[in-house]
């Protein structure tokens, strides 16, 4: 007999998001910069899926202090990422009831498998220990327990247990497990914040990390997140089998359904992701497309005026869709890759390196309107200045400002 096969166990950690207010003191370090596909509302709080797409892009979930009154709640000299052993059903209904109540949850969450976690170094947390405990507070922040109370490299496990006080403390409903982040730099308060590239945490993209899912209230976050993760396989990041699930609560009848461990198989299996038919293009009909696609190009220069002097840079065309038929096509020949900021772009050698940036601009603003009336695929144009480095400084593109499967919105429309 399976002794953790009930319905209040969980062989899943979950990692949840809440929305964040930018102004609250308590609020972990941001970062300076988001990214250049995120687009914050500054006058609103970071959505929870604003945060968890920026996690799943970078790979990485930030390691913090959990900083509560102004006070770290995670002790010793590590700072630590926090998760729930709770069952999904329970971690869905308690994320929407709180969240309704203006508490610091919601149902958006990462899943990761606990064995792998418990291999990576998480460990459930320790709720009290037998007496009370003597901390000191470094100038630094740090709070310590006195090492033969706790051993420094244990102390990120302990939080605060005294259900009979007068002011009772029990956080025992979080189920709490953590992943501390070992010997990580202490911030200078008088450096700016880094960029999100520089955030210390969890990789998730580390080899020992299979099978992770996501929790999202509507499909068309899922399609959102679905996106970001095949734009990481592209670029090589990670695996096809990296993620395995992306569960919509609008596609469950009644979330309390979950509760029982085959329902919740059953919508499991059916959030499947199977990336396999981005794959599947079979060499001839990628070579086929990809000959129709130079043909266009070829075609916009034949028509274009005599080359213009000007302004140098490099400029690509900027296929919007990373699951087309055509995009698929050309990245399997090799004439699509993805920039380090997402983009799928193609290099234009049918153009003449006589033409001004401005003229190549607007010859690929041709291309665009071409390859939408012949293959219906959406396309625009990016350019950089001076560089041919597709991610340099300063660059240029269309205004594709109200594709969200591309831009990261603070705000998402489907959060509230």
């Amino acid at each position: 007999m399976n002794n953790n096969a009930r319905y209040d166990l969980s062989d899943r950690l979950i990692h949840f998001f809440r929305a964040v207010d930018t102004q609250n003191p308590n609020t972990p370090t941001l970062p300076e910069h988001w990214s250049f596909a995120s687009i914050e509302n500054f006058d609103e709080p970071l959505s929870p899926f604003f945060l968890m797409r920026n996690v799943v892009r970078q790979g990485r979930i930030w390691a913090t202090w959990s900083v509560r009154s102004g006070r770290r709640t995670v002790y010793g000299p590590d700072p630590a990422v926090c998760f729930t052993e709770m069952p999904i059903a329970a971690f869905v209904e308690a994320g929407i009831a709180r969240a309704a109540a203006g508490q610091a949850m919601s149902p958006y969450g990462l899943v990761l498998p606990k064995a792998a976690m418990f291999q990576l170094g998480a460990r459930p947390v320790i709720y009290g220990l037998s007496g009370d405990i003597s901390v000191t507070d470094e100038p630094s922040g740090a709070r310590i327990i006195a090492p033969e109370q706790l051993p420094a490299h244990e102390q990120y496990r302990y939080v605060t247990y005294n259900p009979a006080s007068a002011r009772p403390i029990d956080w025992t409903h979080e189920r709490e497990w953590r992943w501390p982040l070992r010997d990580a730099p202490e911030a200078n308060p008088n450096d700016l914040p880094p960029d999100i590239e520089n955030l210390y945490g969890l990789e998730l993209d580390h080899e020992q990390l299979h099978g992770i899912g996501a929790i999202v209230k509507t499909t068309t976050q899922a399609e959102q997140l679905i996106y970001d993760i095949l734009t990481k396989v592209d670029r090589g990041d990670i695996d096809e089998n990296r993620y395995d699930f992306v569960l919509a609560l609008d596609s469950v009848a009644n979330v309390a359904d979950l509760r029982d461990r085959q329902a919740l198989q059953d919508a499991i299996d059916a959030a499947r992701i199977d990336l396999a038919p981005y794959f599947a293009i079979k060499k001839p009909r990628a070579e086929a497309l990809s000959e129709q696609f130079r043909k266009l190009v070829k075609s916009v220069e034949a028509d274009a005026d005599a080359p213009q002097a000007g302004e140098f840079g490099g400029c690509w065309l900027w296929i919007t869709d990373n699951g087309h038929e055509l995009t698929r096509a050309l990245l399997r020949c090799e004439h699509v890759r993805v920039t380090k900021m997402g983009k799928y772009i193609a290099e234009l050698y049918e153009f003449s390196d006589m033409r001004s940036l401005a003229q190549r601009e607007d010859m690929t603003r041709e291309l665009a309107r071409r390859l939408k009336a012949r293959f219906d695929v959406h396309a625009t144009y990016l350019s950089v200045i001076p560089d041919d480095d597709p991610d340099g400084v300063p660059f240029y593109n269309g205004d594709e400002l109200d594709d969200r499967k591309f831009y990261n919105y603070s705000d998402d429309e489907d959060d509230y």
